[in-house]
């Protein structure tokens, strides 16, 4: 009897990519961070994310995943020292504001600071998002802030994670931070911050961006600005001022980034230059 060629169904093929994909060696530099795949409905989109409950691969690739219904797609990105380098900046800014007493004593108390954990209950049914770090008010049912980085992943993806954040939170989410690389033609590394403020949907939002690689010929501290009424979702504590001013050190990010990139063998773009003249 001859053999018979019986294909994979849809969804076993996607979720053998997906288990090969976590099974590469961590290798940011190699493009291992981030796998994507479009078209896909909601059931199914559910049931390649339920394949992985328990899965050892999926826990080892601290793998963030995404299942966004409105373009029908499903994003995951790979954890690693350079894609959770925002965070741990981020992380560390918080630590300034409290120990400087730009937000109150009990911050820690009143705001959740936590990343890499799925999140299912958004007001678009069916979604599903990891991020690299949120901020959340104790009282409210959404994050105020999100943070993240992508290497592979494409500007539109990590946009369409922000719009996640504008469309499905009810305007609980405020603002939005995006760290974004992207190889040159020669080799090197470019490198830009958004910060992104949200007002919901049909809401009119901003957006600015920072660069990082190249970097700038100065030695002047760059700084970026929220707010503590961005932080706590539009309200404050009693006594507090919501248009409080919190800074955000670039220049600090600018020095992790760059510390993380020459980790993974790659170049800050300019950093290339600078050494050439003996400036770095």
């Amino acid at each position: 009897m001859a053999d018979f060629y019986i294909p994979q169904s849809y969804l076993e093929t996607r979720v053998s990519a997906i288990r090969s994909f976590f099974a590469l060696p961590e290798s940011v530099a190699d493009n291992t961070d981030y796998i994507s795949f479009d078209t896909i409905n909601a059931a199914d989109g559910h049931a390649i994310r339920a394949a992985f409950d328990n899965d050892p691969l999926f826990g080892a690739a601290r793998a963030r995943f995404t299942y966004d219904p409105v373009f029908t797609q499903i994003r995951i990105k790979r954890g690693s020292p350079l894609i959770d380098v925002t965070a741990k900046w981020f992380q560390q800014q918080q630590d300034v504001w409290v120990a400087t007493g730009a937000v109150p004593a009990n911050y820690y108390e009143e705001i959740l600071s936590f990343g890499g954990l799925e999140l299912t209950v958004f007001a678009v049914p069916h979604t599903i998002a990891t991020p690299g770090l949120c901020l959340q008010p104790w009282a409210k049912p959404f994050p105020s802030v999100i943070v993240e980085t992508g290497f592979t992943e494409s500007l539109i993806d990590l946009d369409r994670d922000k719009e996640i954040w504008k469309t499905s939170t009810h305007g609980g989410t405020r603002v939005v931070i995006i760290t974004k690389f992207e190889v040159t033609h020669r080799g090197t590394v470019m490198g830009d911050v958004y910060f992104h403020r949200l007002n919901g949907i049909g809401g009119i939002s901003t957006h600015s961006k920072c660069t990082l690689f190249p970097a700038p010929y100065s030695d002047q501290q760059e700084v970026f600005f929220i707010s503590l009424g961005e932080v706590y979702s539009g309200s404050c504590p009693e006594g507090g001022n919501p248009d409080t001013p919190l800074q955000l050190n670039i220049t600090e990010l600018r020095q992790m980034c760059r510390e993380e990139l020459r980790n993974n063998d790659l170049v800050p773009d300019s950093d290339d230059r600078l050494a050439a003249s003996g400036s770095l």
